[in-house]
């Protein structure tokens, strides 16, 4: 961290320790089936996670703090093949009130704050949404 600041140094670092992200980093980005899918500032993110695999994956993290336990996001269904991933919303299977019309869209990004931006199908982008990501009214 000294060398960073120090150096004015960039790197990237892949890891699954989200603690070790979280004090490492100061954006991160989470990939699911080899697609970025979510990318915010850390504290952004992990306060704010609007992907339903960046809210799973921050729900199975073990706390700072036991009294920090946040609920933890259960998700059913069958995780597509990474050797052959759908060209469509990859969360279709896992979704709990999937809509057939995400099977037919591509994933697209949405910026949900300043600095902040997610991906999800083209269907969930318009003016229906879906319920990952509901319109705003």
């Amino acid at each position: 961290m000294d060398l960073q600041k120090e150096h004015g140094l960039t790197y990237l670092l892949i890891a699954h320790h989200l603690a070790t992200v979280r004090y490492m980093c100061d954006k991160m980005g989470v990939m699911y089936l080899g697609k970025l899918v979510e990318e915010a500032s850390t504290d952004q993110l992990f306060n704010t996670p609007t992907h339903p695999y960046t809210q799973a994956l921050i729900g199975a993290a073990l706390p700072y703090h036991p009294d920090d336990q946040k609920e933890e996001l259960l998700l059913e269904g069958e995780v597509p093949s990474p050797i052959n991933p759908p060209s469509c919303c990859s969360y279709v299977p896992l979704c709990p009130e999937p809509d057939p019309l995400c099977e037919e869209n591509e994933l697209v990004t949405r910026v949900v704050a300043p600095g902040h931006q997610t991906a999800h199908c083209a269907h969930c982008a318009d003016e229906y949404g879906c319920y990952w990501f509901p319109r705003e009214r």
